[in-house]
């Protein structure tokens, strides 16, 4: 059976791969720095999992992987998480499983929304953005946008930087609240659809397989100014031509000026105007939500697998998943016992010795 190591499963990206891998029928090895990850305990969707000492370097991180490779007789790493995607591009997979990601320079460019703003502005659809410097550039953004706009940090996935501004005093203090200038930019708002476009690449650079799928609400979006979180609470699959077209057309965009070409999943988020058109706001390096899609009929991490063990897949056709599926994602993992001091055991230094969490 092949092996596969999911990172960071205590994740809900990477649950979600494990759930598609185990639906698959592959062996499932799951790891995670955090003593308290709830799905380092059954039950979760892993054969077993390894609790790793949190790295302090890149280099650090990989050897740990490397030896749960060893230690698993792994076939392939499946890396869900940015941290890990961006070790593994930069420092190299020094084991024998297979591993298909993004190359660390697109790694790097997605990461920056700014960066990404630049290299698509003026050739694809894109939100009109400016970077917040000083108070000057917010009473231009108001004069360009009107109200309200978009305000974000240019880095990171964290959706709690973001803030709908309704008045230049309010964009203003949440400026200075979250030490944003220079940091943070302003956008035009869009008020249409919040749509994802999940693309697998083979190691030539094609098209495996793309789906969309749109974010209708969000869990625990009264908690954020913004409304918005990193965890949808209900998600709808869609056939929508233009964001799959958008999505391949923005990857490929970016990957020129590093001159790469794309590998591995990558997603893409486009926002959609009162026209309906959906414009790219930013580009993700990595899977994000993939069990709904499993679902509908696309399974992202089969796909991975195979593709990264070297098999030529055909790409797949444009709608080979359901339509209009609506999945409701729930909140709750069940619970467990465990016994504290096996949480809150010393780190150990050796791979042989990570302490692997029960089977289920």
């Amino acid at each position: 059976m092949i092996g596969a190591l999911v990172t960071g499963i205590d994740g809900q990206v990477a649950s979600q791969f494990a759930q598609s891998l185990e639906a698959a029928g592959y062996r499932v090895v799951g790891v995670d720095t955090d003593p308290l990850a709830r799905m380092l305990y059954p039950p979760h969707p892993a054969d077993c999992c390894y609790l790793l000492p949190p790295p302090q370097t890149q280099e650090e991180l990989v050897a740990d992987l490397a030896r749960v490779v060893e230690a698993e007789s792994i076939d392939v790493i499946v890396a869900t998480g940015i941290t890990v995607i961006r070790a593994l591009a930069c420092v190299g997979n020094p084991t024998p499983a297979k591993l298909l990601i993004p190359d660390a320079r697109l790694v790097d460019l997605c990461e920056s929304k700014w960066l990404t703003y630049r290299a698509l502005a003026g050739r694809l659809p894109v939100p009109e953005t400016v970077m917040l410097r000083e108070t000057a550039d917010l009473v231009s953004a108001a004069r360009r946008f009107g109200m309200p706009f978009w305000i974000r940090c240019q880095d990171g996935q964290a959706a709690n930087t973001a803030w709908c501004a309704e008045s230049l005093e309010d964009a203003e203090l949440w400026l200075r609240l979250k030490r944003g200038w220079g940091r943070y930019t302003a956008s035009e708002y869009l008020p249409g659809a919040n749509l994802a476009t999940t693309m697998l690449f083979d190691r030539e650079g094609q098209l495996v397989a793309g789906t969309v799928h749109e974010r209708v609400s969000y869990l625990g979006a009264d908690s954020t100014p913004s409304g918005v979180t990193g965890v949808a609470a209900a998600l709808a699959t869609r056939h929508r031509d233009d964001a799959l077209d958008l999505g391949e057309q923005a990857v490929r965009t970016v990957c020129e000026a590093p001159g790469v070409s794309p590998s591995g999943i990558l997603t893409v988020d486009s926002k959609c105007d009162a026209r309906d058109v959906p414009h790219v706001t930013e580009i993700n390096a990595r899977p994000t939500n993939t069990w709904l899609l499993t679902q509908a009929g696309v399974n992202f991490a089969d796909l991975l697998v195979r593709v990264s063990l070297g098999e030529t897949i055909a790409p797949l056709p444009r709608h080979a998943y359901a339509k209009d599926r609506l999945f409701l994602r729930k909140v709750g993992f069940g619970c467990c016992q465990v016994d504290p001091d096996d949480v809150l055991q010393p780190w150990v230094e050796s791979a042989a010795e990570y302490p692997a969490a029960a089977s289920p």
